[in-house]
């Protein structure tokens, strides 16, 4: 801005919205994770409903770090990463086992179970196999199949939140040490996009993603 360029199409008349923006992430990273729903959390901080939805190219913007998008911006994926969701968002995973959910031991029944991811403490299965799969419609008929206790599938239900991914590690280390972690996504922006998120965090346990099938 102060070369006379602009950020993300806008000029320096966009300061105000970059700085709300900037109060939003502060706030997503002191919740911790957790997952916010949007409007609320847009009350919440702003007294508007809809004041965070405005500010999707400038969240997308801190939480990336690029100046210049490399993509069409997928609003959902913007705020998904922060932890902000339209509606809540269970985990779901078809598996057979049982979860720790504080004190409790809830069993798994098929063909899926799901919970808030937060709430996730550990899974006790024999899978031989954890397949994360970005589209819904595939995370029902994987389930359906034969011999679907010896995956566990988990549905990443879009972009991954901070609390989606932290549950997702705390699965992986609850896994035998030889199980193999896979991702079965969309083949577009999107879903390479997701494919990225789940490899890094996978990679941060020393464990490698690979593509299913």
């Amino acid at each position: 801005w102060r070369l006379g360029g602009k950020v993300r199409g806008c000029g320096p008349e966009a300061a105000t919205e970059l700085a709300d923006a900037a109060r939003a992430v502060l706030a997503c990273q002191e919740a911790g994770a957790r997952e916010r729903v949007l409007r609320r959390e847009s009350v919440r901080l702003f007294g508007d409903s809809k004041r965070l939805e405005m500010l999707t190219t400038w969240l997308d913007l801190l939480s990336t770090g690029e100046l210049v998008a490399d993509g069409p911006l997928d609003r959902s994926h913007a705020w998904a990463t922060l932890g902000l969701r339209r509606e809540p968002q269970p985990l779901l995973r078809a598996v057979s086992g049982e979860l720790q959910v504080g004190r409790d031991r809830i069993p798994l029944v098929r063909p899926w179970v799901g919970i808030a991811p937060e709430s996730l403490q550990a899974l006790y299965s024999p899978a031989r196999t954890l397949l994360s799969i970005e589209n819904l419609a595939s995370f029902h008929e994987a389930a359906r199949l034969p011999r679907a206790d010896a995956r566990l599938l988990l549905y990443t239900g879009g972009m991954p939140s901070p609390a989606w991914r932290e549950a997702y590690a705390r699965i992986r280390a609850c896994l035998r040490p030889d199980a193999g972690i896979y991702h079965w996504g969309d083949i577009d922006e999107g879903g390479f996009r997701i494919a990225a998120v789940l490899a890094a965090t996978a990679s941060a346990s020393g464990r490698l993603l690979r593509p299913w099938c």
